[in-house]
């Protein structure tokens, strides 16, 4: 069924003619469901979206283009920790873990050292935050001593 209506509606389509889609969300939705991961970032780009829908546009397309995944993963974390006031950083310290895993994926492992950086820059004032951020760094240089 899903690929009979995939093949038989195209994005254009879609957005277009599908009343029972209600609002940006459902759409992008719609998108990531046929597997139509290009339409569901564009869509996504093309107006706001919640921060859950951003996420799951940003897991379907990981693999593929990471410079977009940790971007939306950057966004998303900094939304989330600016809200929480002496709070549990669980989800932006949930984030934070998926970037580093991209770019542990990528070859590019020096470059989590930067964001790390740029969070305690960022997010100084945050004292919970620096301390899961602390804590990362720790596990980060006792994998590095088993290695």
């Amino acid at each position: 069924m899903r690929d009979g209506f995939k093949r038989r509606y195209s994005s254009t389509v879609l957005s277009v003619r599908c009343g029972y889609i209600s609002g940006r969300n459902e759409l992008v939705r719609a998108h990531l469901w046929l597997g139509d991961t290009e339409a569901a970032w564009n869509e996504m780009r093309a107006g706001k979206v919640t921060a859950e829908t951003q996420l799951s546009v940003a897991e379907a397309r990981e693999d593929a283009y990471p410079g977009d995944s940790i971007q939306v993963y950057r966004n998303v974390m900094y939304a989330t920790a600016e809200s929480i006031s002496n709070g549990r950083y669980d989800e932006p310290v949930r984030l934070l873990r998926k970037i580093q895993n991209v770019l542990q994926k990528t070859g590019q492992t020096a470059q989590f050292q930067v964001e790390l950086y740029q969070l305690r820059l960022a997010f100084k004032r945050k004292r919970n935050f620096m301390l899961e951020i602390d804590q990362i760094e720790r596990e980060m240089a006792q994998a590095r001593s088993e290695a």
